[in-house]
């Protein structure tokens, strides 16, 4: 996406979604449907094609763990094991900056958000929701599922990027032992 960004004079900024994008621009310098006929005819750019592996080191004590493993069917090694061995896709950000949504659970491990939502969960908090996992940036509100914790600084504005997971990233997690 950021390379629409530096393309086209006109865009402001981009940001894509699971299912969409959106994209700021300035309509003195172009007008809504040349944008979209410049965008309709930039190259494809599969996010899947990038080679940036990132491994995350996760201690499994979160406190929805065992409930995650009941619900799942399964034991709570046997969600430790699955969720370690998937490799995951960062898809797109967004709820607060660095927060990746990774695509690639397990379909067993597919859990609804939880009835009611934590007024805090602390930064580095792994967590999953929906057909989603996340580790929280920043210690936010939340109502995902908590696995584990991770030690990673996954966000810092005065690093270029800040983020330190972005759309099309690849992430694997292992257990600390």
């Amino acid at each position: 996406m950021h390379a629409i960004d530096k393309s086209i004079p006109a865009v402001q900024e981009s940001h894509c979604g699971e299912t969409a994008v959106l994209v700021r621009f300035n309509p003195a310098q172009t007008d809504w449907n040349q944008l979209r006929e410049t965008l309709a005819h930039l190259p494809a750019v599969d996010a899947r094609s990038t080679n940036d592996l990132m491994t995350l080191r996760v201690r499994y004590d979160g406190e929805d763990l065992a409930a995650v493993a009941s619900s799942s069917g399964m034991s709570i090694d046997e969600v430790i094991t699955r969720h370690t061995a998937t490799t995951f896709r960062v898809a797109f950000d967004g709820f607060s900056p660095g927060f990746a949504y990774l695509l690639g659970l397990p379909p067993e491990l597919h859990l609804p958000r939880r009835q009611t939502p934590r007024t805090r969960i602390p930064a580095g908090s792994l967590a999953i929701a929906a057909h989603y996992c996340a580790v929280y940036p920043s210690a936010s509100p939340g109502g995902w599922h908590l696995l584990g914790t991770c030690n990673a600084e996954l966000f810092n504005p005065h690093r270029n990027p800040p983020a330190l997971l972005r759309p099309g990233t690849y992430v694997r997690f292992e257990a600390a032992r």
